[in-house]
């Protein structure tokens, strides 16, 4: 299942009407967002009392995670800044941006990409900085050691950029948090795994959620190679109950 009601919740306010996402730093949810969270929860408590009267329920392993968060809890964080800003320094370079994908973590192609290093240069420049809130700009060989090369692989943007915490790019006047950055906010989600034949446990190990996908192949008594992307990029089952750490 899917549920975007939490994700709503934390990312949208209305305009002259309540005021959704988190309240502090420390994530005290506001009351549109506890909203969401509550009919979330209520979804889920609906599975598991269908699961208990099947008698199903201690065979049946649930994952509760999401595929990102939405950045920034801090409220006094928010900065909106209109991806223009960033349209119109990459411009400066002709032939200039062939796409831009903002949100919190500004993606960029270029029609031109031998202008690439021109247009790191403009975008480094302290002006420019300062107006894109822009902390690090990833190109070259340090995008490509992270990602497949740009010049070979048309899906990776020429120039990923890493902008100020709480920045938002957008033009609306009521979003409030969005995702695609590195920021911790939009890659540290929580993560629950629920067996009731298991004692239960806390495990603080580092674990992906890509980690998932092998976890329920396992489950299945399947193998984690059955998966395409398992053999392009392998991970590893999600550490369980018995698991020597704490």
């Amino acid at each position: 299942m899917n549920f975007q009601a939490v994700s709503v919740g934390q990312k949208l306010s209305q305009a002259g009407g309540p005021v959704g996402g988190y309240l502090d730093a420390e994530g005290t949810p506001s009351a549109p967002l506890q909203a969401a969270l509550d009919h979330t929860d209520q979804s889920l408590g609906t599975m598991v009392s269908a699961l208990r009267a099947e008698g199903r329920l201690d065979s049946t392993l649930i994952i509760v995670s999401a595929k990102h968060g939405n950045s920034p809890i801090d409220p006094s964080t928010l900065a909106r800044v209109d991806p223009n800003v960033i349209v119109n320094i990459v411009n400066s370079v002709p032939p200039g941006l062939a796409l831009l994908s903002a949100d919190t973590g500004p993606l960029i192609w270029l029609k031109d990409q031998s202008t690439t290093a021109a247009v790191v240069e403009q975008l480094g420049l302290p002006a420019n900085r300062a107006a894109a809130h822009i902390d690090g700009i990833l190109s070259g060989s340090a995008l490509s050691a992270l990602y497949s090369d740009p010049l070979t692989d048309s899906r990776t943007p020429d120039i990923i950029l890493l902008p100020t915490p709480g920045t938002v790019y957008t033009t609306s006047a009521t979003k409030i948090a969005d995702h695609g950055g590195f920021g911790d906010d939009d890659v540290r989600v929580a993560l629950l795994v629920s067996k009731p034949s298991q004692p239960q446990k806390t495990i603080d190990d580092q674990v992906e959620t890509r980690q998932i996908a092998c976890t329920i192949l396992k489950a299945l008594v399947l193998e984690c190679e059955d998966l395409e992307s398992e053999q392009i990029e392998p991970s590893r089952f999600l550490p369980h109950s018995n698991h020597k750490h704490r």
